[in-house]
């Protein structure tokens, strides 16, 4: 199977069930704060991979005028079913290839989806076309999760997530060293049954992250440890990077 049909498979299996799954993240106030004030009251934001619009909906509450961009119709079918105000424009459309001929204040890319492209020249290519879709003066947004190499044994870990009375989740990890990847298989025990799901990510470190997007002619402002502004540390469990053009464009 292709990576783009394993990433298919992988959203196919998860838009049921996706909400619930990522219910104990951390939450989203922060987030939604701190892309208000990046957007400006009335300011207009484009999320790639919007999803089941975790973050698109609470921020388009706020007055901001959001538009997202997602692959999978499941996600999206997610996201249209709880947007009874029609609040997000919603484009079913490959976010490499994706040309919405608009310009926004913010383009976000956030929960590690640069990782879901496991080929370095396609992360590169998101952050091309997200630099093509921001206003001069605008603000990519990136948010990626620190890889903790001391967790893996033999670069392979085994554990649960999740358990509790009526289901437990097992997650299992293989790690690449040399090419950056992560196999991720997720097992979903419950009264329903057991339900599998695979992906493959690419990890960047921040410095890495910082050169492509110089390739994509983009600079880095800023970088915290979370969303409500923290410290970026080599401690940091997540990184929040702020990009913007080398020079204002026309």
């Amino acid at each position: 199977m292709s990576e783009r049909g394993i990433e298919a498979e992988y959203t196919r299996r998860q838009a049921p069930r996706y909400d619930e799954r990522i219910s104990g993240a951390a939450p989203l106030d922060p987030t939604v704060g701190l892309l208000a004030e990046l957007a400006g009251p009335g300011g207009r934001v484009l999320e790639y991979g919007v999803g089941t619009g975790r973050i698109a909906l609470p921020l388009a509450r706020t007055g901001i005028h959001v538009a997202g961009v997602d692959l999978s119709g499941e996600m999206l079918a997610q996201l249209e079913a709880k947007d009874v105000d029609r609040l997000i424009k919603v484009h079913q459309a490959d976010m490499l290839t994706v040309s919405l001929g608009e310009r926004f204040d913010v383009v976000v890319c956030a929960f590690n989806l640069i990782y879901c492209l496991s080929d370095q020249t396609e992360q590169v290519e998101l952050l091309h076309n997200a630099a093509r879709h921001l206003e001069p003066r605008g603000t990519l947004v990136t948010e990626t999760q620190t890889i903790n190499l001391s967790d893996f044994t033999g670069n392979r870990i085994v554990g649960p997530t999740h358990l509790g009375a009526d289901r437990a989740e097992l997650v299992m990890s293989m790690h690449d060293p040399v090419h950056q990847l992560l196999d991720r298989t997720v097992v979903d025990f419950s009264d329903g049954g057991v339900q599998t799901s695979y992906m493959r990510f690419r990890y960047v470190w921040p410095a890495e992250l910082d050169l492509m997007a110089q390739l994509a002619g983009l600079r880095l402002r800023g970088r915290f440890g979370g969303w409500s502004g923290e410290p970026y540390t080599a401690t940091s469990p997540h990184c929040i990077s702020l990009f913007e053009h080398n020079q204002p464009i026309g």
